[in-house]
């Protein structure tokens, strides 16, 4: 997202572009949590449960 969209986002939710960023950033973290699950790292987990 370019900065311009972002300042948008932000007004329109009552939030401020820090937290637009802050957001962005846990979502892309999660991402690559997901995809190492996803390649087999963490395969051998679903078995304990």
């Amino acid at each position: 997202l370019n900065a311009s969209r972002k300042r948008r986002i932000a007004a329109g939710s009552g939030t401020s572009v820090q937290q637009i960023n802050q957001l962005l950033n846990q979502f892309r973290q999660m991402q690559r949590t997901i995809k190492q699950f996803n390649r087999g790292k963490m395969r051998s987990l679903p078995r304990l449960f």
